[in-house]
């Protein structure tokens, strides 16, 4: 894992690897800074950064978190990834290549928030927005 992730994710509670192998989420390829991140800790919960408590679910976990919050439905061009455990959700737009956040209860790509093309960019900046 990346220096930078180690720093920012340094009192989470990484998974660890897995061996499953998943390459799309709803039709959506996976990112490969995704897939990189994934491949090196399956994800996990905790405290990130300064300011932010998160879970980024596994990737076994992937394609029934997206189905329980029905986002193909809501919003077909994305996938979600993780949340806040406070009603955001994390995700990523194929048709944007963007990773963002959206309000569980809108689920709209017109609230679509934080935008950021990695997924590195999108944890620090979604940190530094709840100094």
């Amino acid at each position: 894992m990346e220096q930078e992730y180690e720093e920012l994710l340094a009192d989470f509670l990484l998974n660890g690897a897995s061996d499953t192998v998943l390459t799309e989420v709803n039709g959506i390829p996976l990112p490969e800074d995704y897939l990189a991140f994934m491949h090196s800790c399956n994800g996990g919960e905790g405290d990130m950064g300064k300011n932010a408590y998160i879970q980024i679910f596994t990737i076994e976990e992937l394609a029934e978190a997206n189905q329980e919050y029905e986002i193909q439905k809501y919003m077909p061009d994305y996938f979600i990834w993780g949340t806040d455990l406070g009603g955001m959700l994390f995700g990523y737009s194929q048709k944007t290549g963007m990773y963002s956040a959206v309000d569980c209860v809108s689920l709209s790509e017109n609230d679509l928030m934080y935008e950021e093309p990695t997924l590195l960019a999108f944890l620090k900046r979604w940190d530094a927005e709840l100094a």
